[in-house]
């Protein structure tokens, strides 16, 4: 796990550490599990911001922000936040305000989910 952690975003120091504590042999199927769950958030988010299905925003985004904040990817959690903040309050110009910088850093966390999966081998 050591190489993995010398060339993963220092942002992802907790998810170093849950995948440290989860040993190699776990370690692949949490990435796995956890990127599924990301891209799921990232399905029912798309889904539901044309339509203002404020209901499963609030969910998809209550869930983003536990994900986000598990792998330590500060600046999504904020957006994740804001994001459930918007669909509480039924903001759909808060709404369009987060969409694309959300969407962009879950796709950049995603991405660094799939480089250290190629990394990390049980």
């Amino acid at each position: 796990m050591q190489r993995a952690q010398a060339s993963t975003s220092a942002s992802l120091r907790p998810l170093l550490a849950l995948l440290e504590l989860v040993g190699a042999k776990e370690a692949p199927a949490l990435l796995v599990q956890l990127r599924a769950d990301l891209l799921a958030c990232d399905a029912t988010i798309l889904a539901a911001a044309p339509s203002g299905d404020w209901l499963a925003l609030r969910r998809a985004s209550h869930n983003l922000t536990a994900l986000a904040g598990t792998a330590g990817a500060c600046g999504l959690h904020a957006l994740a936040e804001s994001l459930n903040r918007a669909a509480h309050d039924q903001d759909p110009a808060a709404l369009t305000r987060i969409l694309p910088e959300l969407r962009q850093a879950l796709a950049a966390l995603v991405a660094e989910i799939l480089a250290l999966s190629d990394r990390v081998q049980p």
